[in-house]
Parts: structure tokens; C-alpha cells; sequence
């Protein structure tokens, strides 16, 4: 569809009478001599650019549902390879560098002459967004942030978002994102293969790390990877696959490859955060099944239970010599959270604190008179890195300052940078949950759940940024939360005749909803 969404707009453009399609292929034909010529003297560094500027019109040519597949798939699929497989650390800024195009595809969508005109959000979820990027920028200018760091600090802060703007304008109907939603149900299964791989080789090479399982989310088995980022992705699929097989959008097989190899894949990987949250996520995904037939609700989550239960043995077996304790679960859950019940746990080693540790700290290090309190001390503040954009409380304090998303963001934004991101992760998940029991009054099974799904992950990220900081940190999960956003936004708007209106999804084969018959035409 990428192909011929491209070629099209390439006849399109060969069709126009203006003399644009010969200059195009003119100017492809010259750039194509000049690096012929060029590349005995330059070396890699011309197909590198030539294949940088193909990129560049591709994300021109390229319809929004095509983007956000490439989006989709260089983060979650391409990136882990690169990093784990390649060691090409730097691979991480792709979808960065992808989603700054998307930016500029944004301002061509905008300034386009049948362009819709662009206004404010007017929902919670929209306004506390935009207050959340005021913030950023106000912390920037209050701190006086340099050039470098603010451009580092972008990266994470301000980037991921243009992913939910490109939804948002064009328009395209949610409908039109089944295939997405179905890339997501795919990608548990997909983490089997990986997992295996990882586990039975490079996590038994010496000096390998405890969390050398990531699945496709990269990393480096030495000093570790995204195996938390891997845990959360996969719980979410879980989730996912149930809400739509409760929706009867799913075959049971379906079903059944989805949450084995789920399970399977965390059996293999160090990732205690996922007993937390899958349980978690299936009371909210649950709620009103707990309500109106307890009986029957409560036997499908001991039945879940049972096999977490069975996947925490396995784990037991697995990592036993780590554990240092009998292979019970009483052992695995002393293990797990012992570090985090001591706030003054503190290694100097690694610098590592403990969760509520790092909370502590930024509470015992900042004064509620001060304005750093509130606004923080400047985007990229608390930054550790050895080559690019290190923040300069690094080598003011002896701890590390980026033990998870909460403690990152009170140092960098202050408590209102983290309380607008808290925010809009509550209200859009709550306006998914209303959302998605209108859909279900109105027969659209499939929007229903996917908002369902989506709502119960947004309310979970609130815990969860005081876990890890991959909501500002990795890009598989800030695409997964920017998506996530953009879906209830756009769902938000409602169909024909409730709001604005989905035109027809470009290049796709999915129709946006009928208007409303009027009791009028009715009569």
C-alpha cells in the first residue's frame, strides 16, 4: 500500500501541466550522477545521504496511515535489532529523526489550500497535553536551557507527540486503524522467537546482564535492555486480545497464540513488573464483569492467575542461583519488592537508588518555596550521558536522578511537568472507558474495544512512571502512549453530525461510519 500510495502521488504530480514532474525526475537523475561521480571519493557517506533524502520524500509522498505504520514498525521491530543484534547504539534516534519529519508533514498537511483549519483541542485530555508542553517550554526559558540540551531534551519531551498531532489532523477515522490494532496482537507472538534466542545464548554468555530478554526491543545483553518495555508491550497485548475476543472481533485461536506466547516470553525474561500489572489491568479491563456477575468473573481471573502462577514457578526455576532463596512464590515476591520497601536503599557502585528512594531524595533536595520545585531545573536537567546533552545535576549530586519517569520529570519539569503528563494519562483513559461504553451501545464492537484497551493502558501508565522511565525514555513506548492518545482524541471528535467529521481514509478500504438517519427522514 506504501508503494502504491507513493506511486500515485508521483503520477499525480508527473500529471500536473506546470512542468513539477519533469523538474522532479530531472533533479532525481542529476542527484543520481552527482553521487555516481562522487562515491569513489566519499566513500559510504553518499548512499547514506542519498538514502536519507529518499526517506525525506518518502514521508512527503506517504499517506498518514502509511507513516504511522512506519513509525509502527522502525520502533518496535527495526530499532531492538539494531541495537541488540548490530550494536549500533545510535539507532535509537531513528524514530526520533522519523517523527521530526512527521512534524513537517504536519505543517504541509496545515498549509495545504483544502486544508481543514486548525484549532485548539477543547478536551481535557488536548488541553492538559498542550499545558504539559507549556510547562516544558517554561522550565526551558525560566532555566535558560542551551541549544544542545534543549534539542536532547525535544527528543524525549516534545517529539513523540507530533505522532498523535499527524491523527489528529488528518483525520483519518478510526476505523481505518484495524491493521495497526492487529500489529499490536502480532507483535506478542512475535516476541517468542527473539526470547528463545536471547535466553538460550546470549544470556548464558559470561558477563551477561540479568535482563538480556527483550524480545525485538533492543538493548545489550552486557549491560542490559528494554525488558521492561518488552513485560509492559506484551501485557498490553494481552489485554488487547481480550477486550476484542470479548467484543467477538477475535477467533479464539487467536486468543489463545496471543496470551501463550505471552506468557511464554515472560517466562524466559526478568520482568517482575508485569505480575503487577497484568493483574492490575484485567481488574479495570474486568470492572463490570466483577459487578454484575462476580461469580463468573472471579473464576476467569483465578483461572489467569493460575497461569501467572505457573509462569512465576518456571521463573523460579529458572533464575534460582539469583534468587538465593527455597523456589517458592513467597521467595520470588521477597525478592522482588524487598529493594523497593527500603527509600534509603543506595548503591554506590551503580548510583542506583530505589524507586521511593529517588522520590525521597527530589523532596529532600528541593524546597516548595523555590521556583525549581514547580518548574524543575530545565528539560535534559538530570540527563546522564557520556556524549551527548548531559545534564548538569549529574555531577552535582552523588545518586542517579533518572531512576523512573516520575523522579526524571520532578527533576527536569518540576511537579507541574509531572503532573500534567500524570493527567492527561488519567483523563484520556477515563474519556476511553466513557467512550468506549457509548460505541458499545451504538454496535461498534470493534472501536468499543479498542478504547476499552486503550483507556485500561492509559490508566495504567499512572503507576507505571513510577516503575521505569520508558515513557520519556524509549521509543517503542512513546510511540505505543502518543498512538494510544491520538486514537481517544480522534474517537473523541465522533462521527458525522457529533462533531468534526473522518473523511475517507486515504488509500485504505475501511468506509468512515453513516451519519445518523434523523427522526425526520425517518417520518
Amino acid at each position: 500500500m506504501k508503494g502504491a500510495s507513493a506511486a500515485a502521488s508521483l503520477r499525480a504530480l508527473w500529471a500536473k501541466q506546470d512542468g513539477s514532474g519533469l523538474l522532479l525526475v530531472g533533479a532525481w537523475l542529476l542527484l543520481a550522477l552527482l553521487c555516481g561521480a562522487a562515491l569513489p571519493l566519499l566513500g559510504v557517506l553518499v548512499p547514506a545521504a542519498f538514502l536519507a533524502l529518499g526517506v525525506v520524500l518518502a514521508v512527503f509522498l506517504f499517506s498518514p496511515l502509511a507513516l504511522i505504520g512506519s513509525l509502527l514498525g522502525l520502533s518496535f521491530l527495526v530499532v531492538g535489532q539494531l541495537t541488540f543484534f548490530a550494536g549500533v547504539s545510535q539507532a535509537v534516534w531513528l524514530p526520533y529523526l522519523l517523527l521530526v519529519l512527521i512534524s513537517v508533514k504536519c505543517l504541509m498537511e496545515a498549509f495545504r489550500p483544502q486544508a481543514a483549519p486548525v484549532r485548539l483541542p477543547t478536551s481535557a485530555p488536548g488541553a492538559l497535553l498542550l499545558l504539559f508542553l507549556l510547562v516544558f517550554a517554561a522550565s526551558a526559558v525560566v532555566n535558560r536551557v542551551g541549544p544542545l540540551p534543549l534539542l536532547v531534551a525535544a527528543k524525549n519531551y516534545l517529539f513523540p507527540w507530533f505522532l498523535t498531532l499527524l491523527m489528529l489532523q488528518t483525520l483519518v477515522a478510526p476505523e481505518a486503524l484495524r491493521r495497526v490494532w492487529l500489529f499490536f496482537l502480532w507483535l506478542v507472538p512475535l516476541q517468542l522467537p527473539f526470547a528463545l534466542v536471547q535466553h538460550f545464548v546470549f544470556a548464558r554468555l559470561p558477563g551477561a546482564s540479568w535482563d538480556a530478554v527483550v524480545g525485538t526491543f533492543g538493548g545489550n545483553f552486557l549491560r542490559g535492555g528494554g525488558s521492561g518495555g518488552m513485560a509492559i508491550c506484551v501485557g498490553f497485548g494481552l489485554l488487547l486480545a481480550l477486550a476484542l475476543r470479548r467484543a467477538g472481533q477475535i477467533g479464539r485461536g487467536l486468543l489463545l497464540t496471543v496470551w501463550l506466547s505471552g506468557l511464554a516470553t515472560i517466562a524466559l525474561a526478568e520482568v517482575k513488573i508485569f505480575f503487577l500489572m497484568l493483574p492490575v489491568g484485567l481488574v479495570l479491563l474486568l470492572r463490570r464483569e466483577l459487578l454484575r456477575h462476580p461469580l463468573r468473573a472471579l473464576s476467569g481471573l483465578l483461572g489467569v492467575l493460575l497461569l501467572l502462577g505457573a509462569v512465576g514457578w518456571v521463573y523460579q526455576q529458572v533464575y534460582s542461583e539469583t534468587l538465593n532463596r527455597t523456589r517458592t512464590v513467597e521467595g520470588l515476591l521477597d525478592y522482588a519488592f524487598q529493594a523497593e520497601s527500603d527509600p534509603y536503599l543506595f548503591n554506590p557502585v551503580t548510583r542506583e537508588l530505589s524507586r521511593s528512594g529517588a522520590l525521597l531524595m527530589w523532596a529532600r533536595y528541593n524546597d516548595l518555596d523555590d521556583h525549581r520545585a514547580w518548574l524543575g531545573h530545565g528539560p535534559a536537567a538530570s540527563r546522564e550521558s557520556a556524549t551527548l546533552g548531559q545534564g548538569g545535576l549529574t555531577r552535582k549530586y552523588p545518586f542517579t536522578l533518572t531512576t523512573s519517569t516520575a523522579s526524571t520529570l520532578l527533576w527536569d519539569t518540576g511537579l507541574a511537568g509531572l503532573g500534567a503528563l500524570l493527567l492527561v494519562c488519567a483523563s484520556a483513559g477515563l474519556v476511553a472507558l466513557r467512550l468506549a461504553r457509548r460505541r458499545e451501545r451504538d454496535g461498534q464492537a470493534w472501536q468499543a474495544a479498542t478504547l476499552e484497551a486503550a483507556g485500561v493502558m492509559l490508566l495504567l501508565e499512572l503507576p507505571l512512571a513510577f516503575y521505569n522511565r520508558d515513557a520519556i525514555d524509549v521509543p517503542a513506548r512513546q510511540v505505543l502512549l502518543a498512538f494510544l492518545l491520538g486514537h481517544v482524541l480522534m474517537c473523541r471528535r465522533g462521527p458525522p453530525g457529533q462533531g468534526d467529521a473522518w473523511p475517507a481514509p486515504r488509500g485504505g478500504d475501511v468506509k468512515p461510519p453513516e451519519p445518523p438517519v434523523s427522526a425526520g427522514a425517518r417520518a
